[in-house]
């Protein structure tokens, strides 16, 4: 069925490449080949409605790890309802410095624009992590066209920060565990300062794509910004409409004792459709709320939180900085205990779901990426085996379940010319469900004990 399938899509789709007006429309077209670079392929979504005698906008996609379907299936409820193209890629990655992206933005603008009926000045990027960085720097290559970035779990390119020159309105998202999260709140501070347009929600999850329904809310916040900046012809009934239900989503916060979440939600209800709408006692309603003890005490405990959480990552990165360059390599014992894991651990064991125990948890996913990715990464890249161990053993204390980790160990051990310890963590990797054969098998790494059979024996349990 699943060749059946294969076979069916690859024919739908040839066929609409090679004459124009056959697009496959209302679903899921993945992957389709590209016309500009034959290396690269893209996964689409057209809405049903699409005829190319009028401009639509479109929704150009990045993803970290070249999932590109991903951002595709989560969008496209929304695409379908307003009429937006999905265009996403298959190559886009990030944290890899051979990735092809700026071919990837090459690719996706040529075929795009010779494939679709575009409106140009409502094109449109996302991405998730090094891919949102890559969808906010798509807004200064094509600045007149890009109308509007959305962010999932990183912010700004560091070439690129925000300033008067940023021409594109903004919506973020993050998971409230999300070791990015200060830099999303300080991003939505930045823009406001500037007196850009922007948005900025936290769903309950870590560092991750969201649930569809915040794709939804990012699509129509953009609709609206449309009709307020004369990119689109106003919608009365609509507008009244998407009025009204955030308004009653608003109440129902303050129903349930929910007052902080729905003074937040009045400010963005005022900013969004002053000017557009008759708001009636909004402005009433937050100024009273404003002058209230419980909002002042939660804004203030926020900002605390706020500057307890920098001063961490500030500390993490001077600590994580000096076992990076020291001619001393610590035990995994004395980095840990320099990170304080086991104190977050506490923590956030002790306040569970609460603001403290949620801000424990990213504390500790930022120690967790920087030990388990980026510091291995590079001390594997130096051969510095050594402390490549240490850094992956911090890791797999604080994530013991995720099998990429013990695998990088394995490689590590390896490297450090202990086959014991390589193939007890192989094992441990493949337990936990590590399944991708593939590396082993380009892993140069492994080359002394390719032949040996508990090796031979592991691989085995991979390929069964």
């Amino acid at each position: 069925m699943k060749f059946l399938t294969a076979i069916l899509t690859f024919l739908l789709l040839n066929s609409y490449l090679s004459a124009e007006l056959k697009i496959p429309k209302g679903v899921l077209a993945d992957p389709v080949p590209s016309a500009y670079d034959p290396k690269q392929t893209h996964a689409l979504y057209v809405p049903s409605g699409y005829t190319p005698d009028k401009k639509w906008p479109i929704l150009f996609c990045y993803e970290a790890r070249s999932r590109g379907k991903i951002p595709v299936e989560l969008f496209r409820e929304a695409a379908e309802r307003y009429g937006w193209i999905i265009f996403s890629s298959n190559h886009s990655r990030s944290d890899d410095p051979n990735a092809p992206n700026l071919e990837v933005l090459n690719a996706m603008w040529s075929d795009s624009h010779k494939w679709f009926s575009l409106d140009e000045r409502r094109i449109y990027a996302t991405g998730f992590s090094g891919g949102a960085r890559l969808a906010w720097g798509m807004g200064y290559i094509y600045p007149k066209s890009t109308a509007g970035v959305i962010g999932v779990g990183a912010g700004f390119h560091e070439a690129r920060p925000p300033s008067k020159e940023t021409t594109f309105v903004w919506y973020g998202i993050a998971g409230n565990r999300d070791f990015n999260y200060l830099e999303m709140r300080k991003l939505e501070q930045q823009l406001a300062a500037l007196q850009i347009p922007s948005r900025t929600e936290f769903f309950d999850g870590g560092h991750e794509w969201p649930p569809a329904e915040y794709c939804t809310r990012a699509v129509e916040w953009m609709e609206l910004q449309a009709m307020k900046g004369g990119r689109r012809a106003k919608d009365p009934e609509w507008l009244r409409n998407q009025f009204e239900n955030r308004l009653g989503e608003i109440r129902k916060l303050e129903s349930s004792s929910s007052t902080f979440e729905a003074y937040e939600k009045y400010q963005h209800l005022k900013a969004d459709f002053e000017g557009m709408l008759d708001l009636g006692d909004i402005l009433e309603k937050i100024a009273s709320l404003s002058n209230t003890e419980a909002i002042k005490k939660a804004l203030s405990e926020r900002q605390k939180r706020d500057e307890r959480e920098q001063k961490h990552l500030d500390s993490f990165f001077q600590t994580l900085g000096g076992f990076r360059n020291s001619s001393e390599i610590p035990t995994t014992r004395k980095l840990k205990a320099d990170l304080r894991v086991s104190q977050f651990q506490k923590e956030a064991s002790k306040n569970g779901q609460n603001e403290d125990g949620i801000l424990a948890q990213r504390l500790l996913e930022e120690i967790f990426v920087q030990t388990s990715f980026y510091l291995p990464e590079y001390f594997l890249g130096k051969k510095d085996f050594d402390r490549a161990i240490v850094s992956l053993s911090v890791a797999s204390e604080i994530h013991s379940e995720y099998p990429w980790v013990w695998y990088s160990l394995a490689v590590a051990h390896m490297g450090d010319g202990d086959k014991k310890k390589t193939l007890q963590n192989l094992q441990i990797a493949i337990e936990r469900g590590f399944k991708n054969k593939e590396w082993i098998d380009q892993e140069k790494t492994f080359d002394p004990i390719r032949n040996d059979p508990e090796f031979q024996k592991l691989l085995s349990r991979i390929a069964a």
